[in-house]
């Protein structure tokens, strides 16, 4: 599955250029700190549990133009169920992996840095222009269910030469809350604002099964497989989940339809791994939606949402990456910011 760097994935690499950090229980207090120490002000402009409330999906900025119309790919959901015997194969094995790992170090706070990104499509005055909006998000859970969240957004970026060009024949209309500016927010969640990951079955059949269902409960505008996907991906990296829940969801990604072996490939970050995905023209352009992860350390990377063939509504020559979410680190720490 080796692809050519589109932009949204050249752009993520300068964001993160670092290697990705292997969580060490004995030293969780030093991964925090090089966490912090990676210069959230330096970054760019979005998972579920600790609780469902991290289980974030994509919100588009509010748009000032007169017509802006946000174009969303989304993929459908295939007939049959579960993915071939490849599939079956290197799920199996990553789900033993990680059912052998440790558990995530015993201290009071679990924190979680993603870095997220998409596409996001202007039409105004006849014209259709594409900018890349990326956001860096830090969180922290202590064992009340309290906790504080901090966020950093880049300035957006035009996705190629055409797509300001487009913006600039339309008459360089403001279709962006706050221009092209970053900003950054920082909050408190009060008690009982997460929730644990207990409720998560270390069954794979029941557990595929009430993913099922919150895909289909969810208000996400993508239909079911991919809703599945995108859920196991956000739980995996959350650091409440035990080993024994880690490796029940490499197996219920089994059972989702049209799943697919995809092969070795990268993150947008450029870590090594492997990923696993669905194929659909559910949209009306062939879409790809992949789950990525490291089969050595069994930790997901990334979920991404990639254009099989160029996109008509950005500057890009190539297959697009529309979205993604980025698990740059998780783990606990003995406090969190203040």
């Amino acid at each position: 599955m080796s692809r050519k760097a589109d932009p949204l994935t050249q752009r993520l690499r300068e964001l993160d250029p670092v290697p990705h950090l292997h969580e060490d229980p004995a030293a969780p207090d030093e991964l925090l700190q090089t966490i912090l120490a990676s210069d959230i002000a330096d970054s760019a402009a979005t998972p579920r549990r600790i609780a469902p409330r991290w289980r974030r999906r994509w919100v588009l900025a509010p748009l000032t133009a007169a017509a802006a119309v946000a174009l969303v790919m989304a993929v459908g959901l295939p007939s049959g169920g579960g993915g071939d015997g490849g599939t079956v194969g290197a799920l199996d094995n990553v789900a033993a992996a990680a059912a052998a790992e440790p558990p995530v170090g015993d201290l009071p706070y679990l924190f979680l840095k993603t870095r997220s990104l998409t596409v996001n499509t202007t039409i105004a005055d006849g014209e259709a222009w594409s900018v890349f909006d990326t956001e860096l998000r830090e969180e922290w859970v202590s064992p009340d269910g309290s906790g504080h969240v901090r966020t950093e957004s880049q300035p957006p970026a035009f996705v190629g030469p055409g797509d300001r060009a487009a913006w600039e024949a339309a008459g360089s209309p403001n279709f962006l809350s706050n221009g092209f500016a970053g900003s950054s927010s920082e909050k408190e969640i009060p008690t009982g604002g997460f929730e644990d990951a207990s409720d998560l079955p270390t069954d794979p059949v029941p557990l595929a099964q009430q993913l099922r269902h919150e895909a289909e409960e969810s208000n996400s505008s993508a239909p079911l497989a991919a809703r599945m996907l995108e859920l196991i991906a956000e739980d995996l990296r959350n650091p409440a989940v035990t080993p024994e829940q880690r490796a029940a969801l490499y197996e219920a990604a089994q059972e989702i339809p049209g799943i697919e072996y995809l092969g070795e490939t990268s993150d947008p970050t450029g870590r090594p791994g492997v990923a696993v995905g669905i194929h659909s023209s559910y949209s009306g352009g062939p879409t790809t939606y992949s789950l990525v992860y490291d089969p050595a350390s069994t930790e997901v990377l990334a979920y991404e949402v990639r254009t099989q063939d160029p996109a008509a509504y950005a500057d890009s020559e190539g297959p697009l990456l529309t979205s993604a979410t980025v698990y740059l680190a998780s783990g606990s720490a003995a406090s969190r910011p203040r």
